[in-house]
C-alpha cells in the first residue's frame, strides 16, 4: 500500500489519542488547535502530541497517518510515524529516538494483511517484519510470516548496516516530509523494505 504525504490527506488535526478508522479523538482525550499544538511541540515543559493526517472519502472519514511526538520538552522530543490502511489497521511504523538532541530512525515494522478495506489487528497480519538499528550499525531484524496456515519466525542480528542516512534534526513545526518518507535512511531504508 503506498503511504500518503503531508500534502496527500484532506485535513490535519492535532490531540493525544485518535481512532483511526472514525479519524475521531478517542473519549476523554484532549484535542488541540493548531496554535495550541505547535507551543507544546516548541515548548519546554513535558508533552504528548500526536497530529494525524485525515481524508475524506465519499461518506467517511479515516486516518492515513499518525506523528506521535513526546518527551520532557520539544527539544528531546521522540517522533514516531504510523500509516494506516483505509480499514484503520496499521501497516507500518517508523519509530525515531532522540540521541543528543537529534532524531535516529532506530524501528521500522511493516505489515501486511489481506486487504485494505477491513480492520485487521496486528496479530491478523500475514506478515510482518521488524528491523532495529542502532546507531553504530548493529541491530535485530524479526520477520513473522503465515506460511500455508502455518506461523513461521525468523530472527538475526546484523552488524555494518549503513545508517548513516538514519539521522535527522528535529524537524521544525509542520515541516515532517521526511518523518513520513517512508523510505527515508537511505541504504538502510533499502535493507529494510527493498521493495
Amino acid at each position: 500500500m503506498r503511504k500518503r504525504r503531508l500534502d496527500e490527506v484532506d485535513e490535519i488535526a492535532y490531540g493525544e489519542r485518535w481512532d483511526p478508522q472514525t479519524a475521531t479523538s478517542l473519549k476523554g482525550y484532549p484535542t488541540y488547535t493548531e496554535e495550541q499544538a505547535r507551543a507544546l511541540y516548541e515548548g519546554s515543559e513535558r508533552f504528548t502530541l500526536v497530529v494525524v493526517g485525515i481524508v475524506r472519502e465519499q461518506d467517511r472519514a479515516w486516518i492515513a497517518w499518525a506523528l506521535g511526538f513526546g518527551g520532557e520538552d520539544g527539544a528531546s522530543a521522540r517522533a514516531q510515524a504510523t500509516w494506516y490502511t483505509p480499514g484503520g489497521s496499521i501497516v507500518a511504523i517508523a519509530g525515531y529516538s532522540n540521541i543528543d538532541g537529534r532524531l535516529f530512525r532506530s524501528g521500522s515494522t511493516r505489515y501486511t494483511f489481506p486487504d485494505t478495506v477491513a480492520y485487521y489487528g496486528a496479530n491478523e497480519s500475514s506478515e510482518m517484519v521488524l528491523f532495529d538499528f542502532r546507531p553504530d550499525g548493529t541491530g535485530v531484524v524479526f520477520l513473522s510470516a503465515q506460511v500455508d496456515g502455518v506461523e513461521e519466525n525468523r530472527n538475526g542480528t546484523f552488524e555494518g548496516a549503513p545508517v548513516e542516512g538514519l539521522w535527522m534534526d528535529k524537524p521544525g513545526w509542520k515541516q515532517w516530509e521526511d518523518l513520513l518518507d517512508w523510505r527515508y535512511g537511505g541504504a538502510a531504508a533499502e535493507m529494510f523494505d527493498p521493495s
